[in-house]
């Protein structure tokens, strides 16, 4: 499993290099879900508690933030 930081900058890339193709019109509807459903995986992991940079419980600035 790739951390959070890794899956998001493999799906910069993907959306980065993502255009229609005239030869198979519908490669890039495809891959447009794909990525669409990575990202809504990665959305859900972090309302499950999945990796946090930092926890506050005060709401406050994160702890050695300056």
């Amino acid at each position: 499993m790739y951390s959070v930081a890794e899956e998001l900058e493999r799906l910069a890339l993907a959306v980065q290099f993502l255009a229609p193709s005239r030869s198979d019109p519908e490669k890039f509807h495809l891959e447009k879900s794909e990525i669409v459903n990575a990202l809504r995986d990665l959305a859900q992991r972090g309302q499950q508690g999945g990796r946090r940079w930092w926890r506050s419980e005060k709401g406050g600035r994160r702890p050695g933030a300056c």
